[in-house]
């Protein structure tokens, strides 16, 4: 399990990113935000529909989230 904890300290909303590298045979079977005491989780959409949703949720003010899976060779 990879965890990660970030802290905003300002009054608005930040991007923050996280790089994990994962061997070829490895895959990422949740992806989950917590805020304020609540858990969002992630759910798969393709590749160019999830990031017009994600630039929506952060131009709007709201907390999004998006991953993106690359694989290096071990």
């Amino acid at each position: 399990m990879v965890t990660s904890s970030v802290r905003n300290v300002e009054p608005r909303s930040r991007e923050v990113f996280l790089t994990v590298v994962l061997p070829e045979t490895a895959f990422i079977s949740r992806f989950a935000i917590e805020v304020g005491g609540q858990v969002f989780v992630a759910y798969v959409r393709e590749k160019e529909a999830a990031w017009k949703e994600y630039q929506h949720a952060v131009t709007s003010g709201r907390t999004a989230g998006e991953r993106e899976g690359k694989h290096r060779k071990v």
